[in-house]
């Protein structure tokens, strides 16, 4: 055999094991970057989705939370690839599907247990057992604002990833094909000066790009036979790195508005003033909260009204200014007497009232009962000069649901329990009526 022959040969052998190597690198590495794609787009769409989930769970208005799913799920022409959406609760519940026939039903398996414990996002890929190929994308995000109040989970279809991947595989399979062509007429002098070297730098590229760090390739320095091959290279980095930027700028740019979206809707007014405590509007949002809460699980909660004693004579006697610092003070007492689950709040006025969540009336009335104790024995200021020698509390007590079933009939039931232990003469816990009692 001549030795032309021989090095053409050679030559074409080496070229189809650099083809190969190509091929195989720079295909799994645009499959992954496509599967990041999708990831990254699955997780943009969900944190603009996960501050309106959060706010709709913290304040159980779970009909919002199907309007936000559905309204998503009707945009799907933007979202070709999406096939379903779904908000879970701490225990992997379904509070809200795309599917509504998925209602409260636990999602199984060892992902979904992993998404609603981790922090973190998370993702994983379905294969289809016979085509060996990506089916579908499922993505994971913890709903967080202050407090984790769920995960938001979504799924996509593989097909756009797989009609991506032939595209491009076309492409590099011609673009390979035809330096395959030209390499292969070059003689052993240009094989040994303008072959060898350039297949050696673009294995260590593709290799690096496996590795998702791309490397710039210059295209003066390599021979003309391979510049359409680095420049094709070149690009395929290019778009991909960019096309990474502008998504990951879109996430930034949507998570910052979702930020100020959140500051301006903390920056509502949910504190009394004076002492600290909960006011009355966002009480009652918690009150009502918990209230659907306990009629879904069947749980009970507990209501007190408590009302300082004889306040009016003691800001006579004493002044607006130890008025106010006794209102302080006993807003300190009372929190000292409840659970961190529980709720105080200033009603208004010299009134207070409580939420004691699982709780029933029985329950309720020892906390009122402690409550009162402490009460009685705190060191108020000027406390000696009132009517009945010191500053104490009368305190209505109620109790979902033997008292009331709804909130207006529970602040009811406590304020009728109040106005008995005023008319008994103060310093009294009175137990609300059952009812139909």
């Amino acid at each position: 055999m001549r030795i032309k022959t021989r090095i053409l040969l050679s030559l074409l052998v080496t070229n189809v094991a650099v083809f190969g190597v190509l091929w195989v690198l720079l295909h799994s590495l645009i499959e992954n970057r496509l599967i990041e794609e999708t990831i990254a787009r699955g997780l943009a769409l969900q944190q603009a989705l996960a501050a309106p989930c959060a706010i709709a769970i913290a304040n159980a208005e779970y009909e919002h939370l199907d309007n936000y799913v559905g309204g998503l799920m009707r945009a799907r022409e933007r979202v070709v690839d999406l096939e379903y959406v779904a908000v879970l609760d701490h225990a992997g519940r379904i509070l809200s599907h795309s599917d509504n026939t998925q209602y409260l039903r636990a999602l199984e398996g060892s992902f979904y247990r992993e998404a609603v414990a981790s922090n973190e996002p998370m993702h994983r890929i379905f294969f289809a057992p016979r085509e060996g190929r990506h089916e579908r994308v499922e993505v994971a995000l913890p709903i967080v604002s202050g407090l984790r109040w769920g995960t938001l989970v979504a799924a996509f279809s593989a097909a756009p990833l797989r009609e991506a991947m032939r595209h491009l595989n076309v492409r590099l399979f011609a673009m390979l094909l035809i330096t395959l062509v030209v390499t292969s007429s070059i003689v052993f002098l240009s094989l040994a000066r303008n072959v060898v070297e350039p297949i050696r730098q673009l294995t260590e590229a593709a290799e690096e790009a496996g590795k998702l760090r791309f490397q710039y390739l210059p295209e003066e320095r390599f021979p003309a036979e391979f510049q359409q091959l680095v420049a094709s290279f070149s690009w395929m980095g290019t778009e991909l790195t960019r096309h990474t930027e502008a998504l990951n700028q879109l996430v930034a740019d949507r998570t910052q508005e979702l930020e100020q979206a959140l500051e301006r809707v903390e920056a509502l007014a949910r504190a009394d003033g004076l002492t600290g405590l909960a006011n009355y509007r966002y009480f009652k949002e918690l009150v009502e909260r918990e209230l659907r809460l306990a009629q879904r699980s069947g749980a009970s909660m507990g209501l007190l009204k408590v009302d300082l004693d004889h306040f009016k004579a003691y800001n006579e006697r004493n002044g607006h200014a130890a008025g106010d610092q006794v209102l302080r003070n006993l807003a300190h007492v009372l929190t000292t007497c409840v659970r961190g689950t529980d709720a105080v709040a200033r009603y208004g006025g010299e009134e207070f009232a409580i939420m004691l969540v699982r709780c029933d009336l029985e329950q309720a009335f020892t906390v009122a009962a402690k409550i009162r104790q402490r009460v009685e024995a705190w060191p108020f200021e000027f406390g000696a000069y009132q009517p009945l020698g010191r500053v104490t509390v009368s305190i209505g007590v109620a109790a979902y649901p033997l008292c009331a079933s709804s909130f207006a009939e529970l602040v009811d039931a406590a304020d009728k329990a109040l106005y008995r232990a005023k008319e008994s003469g103060r310093n009294i816990v009175q137990r609300a009526e059952r009812l139909g009692g």
